[in-house]
């Protein structure tokens, strides 16, 4: 319990979690600076700030996860952090912009992370070295229809840039036949400027 030092807590591994830093003998969370133009996914500088957290803590950052994340809790002490801009290549907390400990209010949440292990390509929330993976895209043109038979996908959904629809389909004609689409991490197919989409 460093003055300064910093965790993950509410999460299944000490890979992901909310961020917490430690001052004055206790434990407070960090808050997100999310503006007018966002709506999911944080903004740059929270990016950044989870970037130099998960790197301070000796991991690398994995994606550009939801600003804020329910799963992991809400702390109930003072926010120590307000509003932190990082440019994601520092080394600590510490030397980012505004760094000042100080009791402060999140009006727009409390930030999370979620990393990868750096020694063994672990990521956050997994025994394995993969947990979810992207998923498939096809992306049609023309008027042949294509025929998708007998796929079976599972754990999808994550992409480099957050969550992504385990099956995406943009344009064209495409006919799945006997899809079966288990433990996405988000949604299962999305179908976007498509003339014909069947599901059998």
């Amino acid at each position: 319990k460093e003055e300064g030092g910093i965790r993950l807590v509410g999460g299944q591994t000490q890979l992901e979690g909310r961020v917490e830093v430690f001052h004055n003998g206790t434990w407070g969370p960090v808050c997100v600076i999310q503006d007018s133009n966002t709506w999911y996914y944080m903004t740059d500088y929270d990016y950044y700030n989870t970037q130099v957290v998960c790197r301070e803590l000796g991991h690398s950052v994995i994606y550009r996860p939801p600003f804020t994340d329910p799963s992991y809790g809400l702390s109930s002490q003072p926010a120590w952090l307000g509003h932190i801009l990082c440019k994601g290549n520092e080394a600590s907390l510490r030397q980012c912009t505004n760094y000042v400990l100080q009791q402060s209010h999140c009006p727009h949440g409390q930030l999370v992370a979620r990393c990868r292990d750096l020694m063994t390509g672990i990521n956050f929330g997994s025994n394995l070295p993969l947990q979810h993976w992207t998923g498939l895209r096809f992306a049609g043109v023309g008027q042949t229809t294509s025929t998708i038979r007998y796929v079976r996908i599972e754990r999808a959904g994550i992409a480099n840039t957050g969550r992504t629809p385990a099956v995406q389909v943009v344009g064209g004609h495409i006919r799945f036949f006997k899809l079966n689409v288990t433990g996405s991490a988000w949604t299962g197919v999305e179908v976007t400027n498509s003339r014909t989409v069947e599901l059998s």
